[in-house]
């Protein structure tokens, strides 16, 4: 994958309405997992990075999110969830993270941590 600029990353978020979802507890309860039978739900796989919005290495990294966004949205779901938020607080205990950014890949029964 190439270097995307910030500007072409944003012409493309804006041409095509694309950019990662960040996801609350909402979110994922309603999206991602069933919160009944905690199973993901059928579908694309989801990569989710747990981040910390509020750290140079993020705010460096994000147009390459972005970019993977829009490069495979229609096959990927790719997302974020803001450890320092308060109703996300939970999901990063529950995924172990102890690092910013991890990434876990989130496909059927089975997860991905990186």
């Amino acid at each position: 994958m190439g270097k995307l600029s910030v500007a072409a990353a944003m012409m493309a978020i804006m041409a095509f309405g694309l950019e990662p979802m960040k996801l609350s507890l909402n979110d994922y309860m309603s999206k991602v997992v069933n919160n009944r039978t905690g199973r993901v739900f059928k579908g694309n796989p989801w990569f989710i990075a747990f981040v910390n919005t509020e750290s140079a290495h993020y705010q460096r990294y994000a147009n390459v999110w972005s970019e993977l966004h829009s490069n495979y949205y229609q096959e990927l779901n790719v997302a974020f969830i803001d450890c320092l938020e308060h109703d996300t607080a939970e999901l990063c205990k529950m995924y172990k993270v102890k690092t910013y950014p991890t990434f876990v890949m989130l496909n059927g029964p089975l997860a991905y941590h990186y």
